[in-house]
Parts: C-alpha cells; structure tokens; sequence
C-alpha cells in the first residue's frame, strides 16, 4: 500500500516539473504505469508435541465426619460350659464280614465258596478265602475239581507294615482227550502245592529318605513224580528328592529246582538281578529309565532295558507314550502246568526273553469312558510251545523255538458308572511272522474278551461275558498241520438280595453249547449252569 503511494507522488512532481519547463519548451505528455502483483501467504504455525504426564498428586487431606450415636447398651460375654455331645447315628451300612456260598447244578456240579474277614482289630486285618469247583463233562473221564485255600494278614506298627500269605491247591485233570477207553479209567494229573509269603515297607521316612519294600516268598509244588521248590527274593530301595525326580534300585533272585522223583534227576532255572532305575515327572511328562544286569540258567548274562516315556499334549484328552521293555522268564512247572495242565513229564526247561517295543495312546472322555491302545514289536529267545502227543498219555511236550518274531496290536475301552454299570471290551492281535517252525503251535493269534455288569435295581447284580480265540495250530494223528475251530465262550451271572444276609445266585457258562478246544482233541464243556445261596454273617 505505501509503495503504491510513493509512486503516486513521484508521478505527481514530474508533472509539477514538466508543467514548470512548459515556459520554455513543449513537451509530449506520458504516460507511466506501475503494475504489481501480491499473493498473500500465510505464516504455518509451529506443531504441537504431546508428551503423557501424570497428573499431580493430590496433597489435599481428606476430612471425614462421623455422627457416632452414644452406646447405652451393655455387653457381657461368658465362656459356655463344656458338655459330651452325643454322636448322631451313621447310617452307613457296614457289610457283613463273612460269607459262605453253596450250589450245584448240571455237570454234576459242586460248587463252594466262602470267605472270613472278621478277625481284624485296631493295628491288623486278616482275610480268609476257601472255595471249591467239581464237575465232570459229557465225554468219558472228562473230569475236573479245583480246591484251595488264601490267607491273608496285615499288620502295622508304628513305622512299619508287613503282610503276609498262605496259599494251599489241589487241582484234579482227567487226561480224557482222545482217549481210547480200554476198559480202565483214563489216567489223570493232580497238582498239589502251597506258598507262604511275607513283605514289609515303611510307611515313615528316616532320615536319610529312603523308602524300602523287602518281599519273600517260598513255595513247593508238584504232581505225580515231579516236585517243584521255588524261593524269591526281592529288596527294593526308593530315594526321593523331590516331587519329580526319584531314584530306585533293588536286588532281586528267583531260584528254582524240579525234582523227578521216579528217575532220581533234578534240573535248576535260577534267576539273579540288579534292578537300578531312575524315574522323573513333570506337568505332562512322565519316564522311567532303568538298565537291569541279569544273570540267568547256566550264567548266561543279559542286560534288560526298561524304558518308558508317557506325555500328555495340552489342553488334549489323550495322552502318548512309547518304551523298550524286556523280561526273562523262568518257564517253572508251576508257570507252565497252570497255562497248559496237560503237560507232559518228558521236557526241558529253559528260559525265554522277550523284547517288546512299543507305542501307543490313552485317552479318557469326561469321567467315565477311557480307552488304551498299543502298538508293539516283539521277540523271543526260546518261547515254549505245545505240541500234543498220541504216544497214548494224551499229553502235551514242549518244544522251544529259538527265534520268533512278532508285531502285536492291543486295546482295551471301559466305559463304567461307579458301580452301576460296568462294560469293559478289549483285543489282541499277534501276527508272527518269522519262526523257526511252520506255526507258534497253540498259541492263539486272536483273542477278545469283553465283560458287562450292571445293577438294574436295589440288591440285584447281573454280570455277562464273552471270550474269544482263534488262530490256534495243531498237528493231528497224521503229522499233519490242523488249525482248530475258533473257540466262543459266552456266559454270565446273577445275583440278588432275598433278605438281608441270604442271596441267591445263577451262573451260566458256554451259554451257546460251543464245542470248542483250546488244547487239541480236549473238548471244552459244554452248557453249563448252576446256581445256590449265599449267606452273609
């Protein structure tokens, strides 16, 4: 604006000069013309910068007022006088301690069982179990009784608990398959023996924090010409050192000597070992590590693993765990007539190792359905087998393979609701796929079971049952390879209430009449039922 002025003036006074030098001389007017051109612009203002403070603390005092009404009622308290307070009645019903079952039914069948749990007092417990099974099949001699006697006893101290256990049989099998009757009763096999066993553990820890579980258990056992004594011996040692890690070890023997009595000769299997472990758990995680040094029949040495590891996944319901397991067995009379009572006289004992790889998951839905599953690689170092004999005693010698070679799967599922109902299947398969025979004789490749209780109302029991097997191998009179017809056992068991100490009971067996042998030529029973009382005391 004020340079527009300025030149305003300038061009005033040129004039005033020009007109002034008018006098004297005549000029051409002109003309100037000052042009300008202005953009206005405006000044950025400087940008803010934001910082977090805190705001000031307050030193401000509050002040608050209370309008306390005066107290005019008085208080006295006095302790109240002690008295015996009368317990209430428990209405929890004890069971009887004792009990004695008695029936029959076809078959032939007597059948007793009893059992005394009544001698007990404030430091010791005892039980007291008695039974006995006769029966005797459709086929001739076909004739079987099995007797016994368990007693057990607890007894504990002030730091200390022992028990111990008295076990006596008398088993009865008539030798009735395939037998050619000749006018004489087929011969028969019975077993005789007992057992008496004692162990202890602390239930204090000492000072130094070891745990001890010493157990000792000496028996004999025999039939017809064979006598069997067998002692074990076992002293393991637990050391804790915190809630996850523990330390195990443990000497362990098993001696064994079967006599024959007819032929003056006797043949040892003895087992020694050192059994050290290491055991660790954490959150999911659980394992065990143990490398046993074992010293079998004849000083041969082994190094036995024992491996197992086991992780729950997060937030999952199954867990995994996978080992290395391996084992050697005695293969005694004791063990071998219990799985097959047709046992020859005429064998050679030896000891079978077994190696198991295995993997596997268990899982558990909600509170009451739970199911395991494993899948597994097996050998074995002289496994016994069963091959039978018609030399005419209709019995069966044992032949050892040397090397054979196996994958198994297995798995079980439970589904229970406390004791109401109760239903449990499960499996096994065994494929052996390398033998130094054609077959592993009489070794099942298939087995299934699955069992079934449940209690519809107040004071009735109803349980069932169901077995199977297949896969089995035999050879017939003419050296020949037979497989048999797979074995269906189905059945099951009732039991009610009548009053409060008296029960009846019903049990079925081979419900379908199923012929079915298990060990060649030697047909099962058949249809089987018996029933009786049962009186509580």
């Amino acid at each position: 604006m004020n340079k527009t002025i300025l030149l305003g003036s300038i061009a005033v006074l040129l004039c005033h000069e020009t007109n002034a030098q008018r006098k004297d001389s005549v000029l051409k007017g002109q003309t100037i013309e000052v042009i300008q051109s202005y953009k206005p612009q405006i000044k950025q203002a400087p940008k803010p910068s934001f910082s977090a403070e805190l705001p000031p603390k307050d030193t401000t005092t509050p002040k608050f007022q209370y309008d306390v009404p005066q107290q005019v009622l008085p208080y006295s308290y006095t302790a109240l006088p002690l008295r015996p307070l009368a317990l209430g009645q428990d209405s929890t019903a004890i069971p009887y301690p004792n009990y004695v079952k008695l029936g029959g039914g076809n078959l032939s069948t007597i059948y007793f069982d009893a059992g005394i749990g009544g001698w007990k007092g404030e430091n010791y417990t005892t039980a007291i179990h008695l039974h006995h099974l006769q029966q005797t099949g459709l086929q001739q001699y076909q004739k079987t009784a099995f007797s016994g006697l368990e007693a057990d006893g607890d007894l504990q101290t002030n730091n200390m608990r022992y028990k111990g256990g008295i076990e006596l049989l008398r088993n009865r099998y008539g030798l009735y398959g395939g037998f050619v009757d000749t006018g004489t009763e087929a011969p028969k096999h019975i077993y005789w023996g007992g057992t008496v066993s004692l162990s202890g553990f602390n239930t204090l820890s000492n000072t130094a924090g070891i745990d001890y579980h010493p157990q000792a258990r000496i028996g004999i056992y025999g039939r017809e010409g064979i006598i069997e004594n067998d002692f074990d011996l076992n002293i393991p040692f637990t050391k804790r050192f915190d809630e996850n890690l523990s330390v195990s070890a443990g000497l362990a023997g098993r001696i064994a000597s079967i006599n024959f009595t007819g032929k003056g000769s006797s043949i040892h299997s003895n087992i020694f070992q050192f059994t050290p472990k290491f055991s660790y758990e954490y959150e999911g995680f659980k394992g065990h590590l143990g490398i046993y040094p074992t010293i079998g029949k004849g000083e041969k040495t082994y190094i036995l693993p024992d491996i197992y590891l086991q992780y729950k996944l997060p937030n999952a319901l199954f867990s995994l765990f996978a080992g290395w397991n391996a084992s050697l067995e005695q293969n005694t009379f004791r063990q071998l007539t219990i799985y097959n009572p047709y046992l020859s006289s005429n064998y050679l004992t030896q000891q079978t190792k077994q190696d198991e790889v295995f993997g596997g998951l268990r899982a558990g839905i909600g509170n009451h359905f739970s199911f395991s599953g494993k899948v597994s690689y097996r050998e074995y170092q002289h496994l016994p087998m069963f091959l039978n004999n018609f030399g005419g005693d209709n019995s069966f010698f044992i032949l050892y393979d040397n090397s054979v070679k196996a994958m198994s799967v297995e798995a079980t599922l439970r589904y229970d609701i406390a004791d109401i109902f109760i239903l449990k299947v499960g499996g096994s398969f065994y494929n052996y796929y390398y033998s130094t025979y054609a077959r592993v004789w009489h070794e099942p490749a298939l087995r299934l079971n699955a069992d079934f209780s449940v209690r519809p109302v107040k004071g009735l029991t109803i349980t069932a049952y169901s077995r199977v097997l297949d896969g089995i191998y035999a050879i017939d009179q003419s050296n020949l390879e037979v497989k048999t017809k797979a074995a269906f056992d189905l059945g099951g068991s009732a039991e009610y209430q009548v009053v409060q100490r008296l029960s009846a009971f019903l049990n079925i067996n081979n419900l379908l009449n199923n012929r079915y042998q298990r060990w060649y030529n030697y047909d099962a029973y058949g249809f089987n039922i018996f029933g009786g009382l049962r009186l509580n005391f």
